[in-house]
């Protein structure tokens, strides 16, 4: 159904696994990139970027996941990785760190 690219027309016509931290359709990751899904195209709505990911693996629908999640669980998961179809955009975002890393001048360099 979808090849190696998606555009932002197939992309809104798909299923959706929407991230909403307070089950709200306010929330939504999508809303973010300036896409509007159809309350009609959501499968299901996740707290967090992993039950995107477990719901994506096991149904037919399209999740907005960090690109780092992607690379690390996708062979796991057997999940389809598409470039984003949106260019360069401005997402707000927050580096975590272990503690450990709390006294490592590199670490403390990437955080101010």
């Amino acid at each position: 159904r979808i090849n190696e690219h998606i555009s932002t027309e197939m992309l809104s016509d798909e299923k959706h696994c929407v991230l909403a931290s307070k089950w709200s359709f306010d929330t939504e990751f999508e809303k973010h990139l300036g896409l509007i899904v159809k309350s009609n195209n959501i499968d299901s709505i996740a707290s967090n970027y992993l039950g995107i990911l477990t719901h994506v693996a096991q149904s037919d629908c399209i999740g907005v996941i960090p690109l780092s999640l992607a690379k690390k669980w996708g062979k796991t998961f057997n999940i389809k990785l598409f470039t984003s179809p949106f260019g360069a955009c401005f997402i707000q975002y927050q580096i975590a760190y272990h503690q450990r890393k709390v006294n490592c001048k590199r670490h403390g360099a990437m955080r101010a």
